[in-house]
């Protein structure tokens, strides 16, 4: 497996796995961004209705701000975030129901909406204290799948600072390591890729090409996983 002819084929190996250059990329449910920053961000690609809610918002005007959110969310109906903050507004005059109502909306568009899991949960304490554990019950989980893909994604960014230093050895037993904490998390493909890709740059052809068909398996139309597996394929013969 470790001919010359491999060693001279790895810089276009190499090419396919320019994602190395760069950690891997967490998925935007789970950044922490600031409220303002998320809902400004919407505003400015949507209702302008929106952005006056926010502004009356920051202005203390609860009821304007409610006013104008209202009519980005009958603009934009399917936006979680403004739903969010239109019942966050809501609650703040005084409409706990009108506010529920809208966390209830938030979630049937976004199930992982982890705020207002979280606020549903605290609301209906007294009301359903049943369907409050419930929703309790889906923020706990939501926060433990974070806490795993936080844990796969650090030691998948381990593993690609080891590879740009040519540690092969350390770098495989980081995604295998993160592949184990992963279980089904969203960073399981990129994590069988960036293995396979591994393998394949350290010369271990065989099991670089079994997890790059797993991480084919999970993204087939991936175009760096089929390139990568082509070129493997093709030493191999």
């Amino acid at each position: 497996m470790c001919s010359r002819g491999v060693g001279i084929e790895r810089d276009n190996l190499a090419k396919v796995s320019h994602r190395f250059a760069s950690p891997i990329h967490a998925s935007q449910d789970h950044c922490q961004h600031t409220e303002s920053l998320r809902m400004v961000g919407f505003c400015v690609y949507g209702a302008a209705e929106c952005l006056l809610g926010l502004i009356e918002k920051g202005a203390g005007d609860a009821p304007g701000s409610v006013q104008m959110l209202q009519k980005a969310a009958a603009l934009n109906p399917n936006d979680p975030d403004t739903l969010f903050v239109l019942g966050q507004q809501l609650l703040h005059t005084g409409d706990r129901d009108g506010a529920i109502a809208r966390w209830r909306e938030v979630v049937a568009i976004k199930p992982d909406h982890g705020e207002a899991l979280y606020n549903l949960s605290r609301q209906l304490v007294k009301s359903d204290p049943q369907e409050a554990q419930r929703f309790q019950d889906r923020f706990e989980a939501l926060q433990s799948q974070k806490h795993i893909m936080d844990r796969a994604q650090t030691l998948g960014n381990f593993a690609l600072s080891a590879a740009a230093a040519h540690d092969w050895p350390q770098a495989i037993a980081q995604l295998k390591e993160g592949l184990q904490v992963c279980g089904n998390c969203t960073a399981l493909a990129l994590l069988h890729k960036d293995l396979g890709l591994t393998y394949c740059r350290s010369g271990d052809l065989k099991n670089g090409l079994a997890e790059l068909l797993e991480a084919k398996k999970l993204t087939p139309q991936d175009p760096d996983i089929n390139q990568a597996i082509r070129f493997a394929q093709s030493v191999e013969k």
